[in-house]
This record gives structure tokens, sequence and C-alpha cells, in this order.
């Protein structure tokens, strides 16, 4: 009897190291395919130019802290999409980028929107316009 649970406990633990193994596996083949289909828009530098141009830009916007965060969350969350509409697995050709971008900054807008106070939305239409701007130059820079 002992010796007979010892074996269902053994073949139980043998069971759950393999499909951690294969769970493991599967998620390091999705992200080298997701790593593989990555196109990269903006240099790390360039990158870091614009996290600190954009924390200089909302500061200035002065918002409370609750908002901020609410803000930059909304913000980076689609700033990620945005510069992922040219990866290689998307397959969108430069139409399909545009509107991609199209789509994204109205989610932006439509979000930030309600948080925000008139004064505080129109300065950031002008931010997210000299952003927007520099991601459509660099798309097109790619051509």
């Amino acid at each position: 009897m002992k010796n007979t649970k010892f074996n269902l406990f053994l073949a139980a633990l043998m069971l759950c190291t393999f499909y951690s193994y294969a769970q493991i596996s599967a998620d390091d083949a999705k992200l080298k395919e997701r790593m593989a289909n990555k196109v990269q828009i903006f240099s790390p530098k360039e990158k870091d130019s614009m996290q600190i141009w954009f924390y200089n830009q909302t500061s200035k916007l002065g918002l409370s802290p609750e908002v901020r965060q609410q803000y930059t969350q909304i913000m980076t969350d689609n700033a990620f999409d945005m510069t992922r509409v040219n990866d290689k697995d998307k397959a969108y050709n430069k139409k399909e980028q545009l509107e991609q971008l199209e789509l994204i900054s109205n989610k932006i807008n439509t979000s930030v929107k309600p948080i925000l106070n008139d004064t505080q939305y129109k300065k950031h239409l002008a931010n997210y316009e000299s952003l927007y701007k520099g991601i459509l130059k660099k798309l097109k820079e790619e051509e």
C-alpha cells in the first residue's frame, strides 16, 4: 500500500514536471516568434528622449497624482501598440499601418478626454500631435 501511494505520487510529480517544461517551451517559442516579427521604429536613444519629453509634457499638464497615473497608463499602453503596427506578423501595408495608427489615436483621445479638464485636454492634443508626427515620420523613413 505504501509503495503504491509512493508510485502514484511519483507519477503525478513527473506529469507535473513534464507539463511545466512543455509550457515553458511553448512560451519560449511564442516569445521567439514575437521577437522575430518585431520591427524597431525607434532606437533606444530615441525612446529615452521620448520618455523624458513625455514626462516633462505630462508634468506641464498640472494633473493630480491619481489622474496622472491614469493618463500615463493610457498613454503607455497605447504607445506600445503604436510602435508595433509595422511588425512583420501583422503584415499591414503602409495604408493599413496608418489606419491602425488613426484607430489607436482615436482610442487614446477618447480615453483621456473624460479624465482631463478642457485646458489639459487641449494641451494633451498639442503634445500628442507632436508624438504622432514623430511616429509617422519614422514610419515613412522605413519606406
